[in-house]
C-alpha cells in the first residue's frame, strides 16, 4: 500500500506531504483544489509519462517521491532490488523543465517501462477507460501459475472427486433401491396368485400326470389309432392279445387305460 507521499514543485504545488494509513483515504475538496494533481503524481509514479509543463513556474525540477510497503517477488525478478528489513519500496521521479526526467527505485535509477512493471506489482490506479491488471495479458500466466490458485485447484479437484463418487454411489443406491422394489411387486403378485388358487397336494400330482399326459399325446394318439385298426382286421384273438399288449404300454402315460383291458 501507499504509506507515504512527498510532491514539490509539482504545478501549482509547493511542497506537501500526505501520510496515509491502512484502509480507505478520501481526497475531497472544491474545483481546482488540487485533487487531480494529487492523483497525476500518484500516476507518475506507477510509470506514467511526465511533461515538463508540471515543473512550477520559476522552479528548475518537480520530485514526486512514494514509499510502498509490502513485497512482490516480481520486483526482485524484474530489477534483483531488496526491500530491505522493513519491507518498503521507494520510488521517486524527478522531472526538470528541460524535459528530462530520472526514475529511482530505491536509489537504483530505472527506465520508465521498468517502473511500469514495477508499479504493475505493487498496485492499479483505476480509472475510467483505463486498462486494469485484470485485461492484461501479462499477467495472466502469473494468475494462473500463483501459488494460491494451485492450491486451490487441487483443493477443488479432490472436492470434485468426493463429489463425483458420492454422486455415483447415490445413483447405484437408487437404481439398486428399484431393482428391489420391482422384485418385491413381483414376489408379492405371485404369492397373491398362489394364495388365489390355494392348491393341494392333490392336485399337484394330477396336475404332474396330465402334463405327462400332454407331452407324450402325439404317441397315445398313435397307440389308439392303431388298436382301432386292429379290431378292423381278421384274426381277431391274435389282434386283442397285441391290443393288451399295445394298451399296456399306455398305462405308462394315464392309468385310465387300464379299464380298456
Amino acid at each position: 500500500m501507499l504509506v507515504s507521499l512527498n510532491v514539490k514543485n509539482f504545478a501549482i504545488i509547493d511542497n506537501i506531504k500526505l501520510d496515509f494509513k491502512e484502509g480507505m483515504s478520501v481526497l475531497t475538496g472544491e474545483t481546482g483544489a488540487g485533487k487531480s494533481l494529487i492523483i497525476d503524481a500518484i500516476g507518475l509514479l506507477f510509470g506514467k509519462r511526465a511533461s515538463p509543463d508540471w515543473v512550477r513556474h520559476g522552479e528548475n525540477k518537480a520530485t514526486i517521491e512514494g514509499v510502498f510497503s509490502g513485497s512482490n517477488p516480481k520486483i526482485k525478478e524484474i530489477l534483483g532490488i531488496e526491500l530491505g528489513e522493513e519491507d518498503y519500496l521507494v520510488i521517486k521521479r524527478e522531472i526538470y523543465s528541460n524535459g528530462k526526467s530520472l526514475c529511482k527505485v530505491n536509489n537504483e535509477t530505472v527506465t520508465l517501462s521498468q517502473l511500469a512493471e514495477i508499479s504493475e506489482a505493487i498496485g492499479d490506479i483505476h480509472s475510467q477507460f483505463d486498462t486494469q491488471g485484470l485485461f492484461n495479458p501479462k499477467n495472466y500466466l502469473q494468475f494462473l501459475d500463483d501459488e494460491k490458485i494451485l492450491a486451490l485447484l487441487s483443493e477443488y479437484r479432490k472436492c470434485l472427486k468426493k463429489y463425483q463418487d458420492a454422486e455415483s454411489r447415490h445413483r447405484d443406491f437408487v437404481r439398486k433401491q428399484r431393482e428391489d422394489n420391482e422384485r418385491l411387486d413381483f414376489l408379492k403378485f405371485q404369492l397373491s396368485e398362489l394364495e388365489r388358487i390355494n392348491p393341494s397336494v392333490e392336485e399337484e400330482e394330477d396336475l404332474k400326470a396330465r402334463s405327462h399326459y400332454l407331452n407324450n399325446f402325439g404317441t397315445v394318439s398313435e397307440n389308439l389309432r392303431a388298436v382301432h385298426s386292429l379290431y378292423e382286421e381278421n384274426d381277431l384273438l391274435g389282434k386283442i392279445y397285441e391290443s393288451f399288449s399295445l394298451l399296456e404300454k399306455l398305462e405308462s402315460f394315464d392309468s385310465k387305460f387300464k379299464e380298456y383291458r
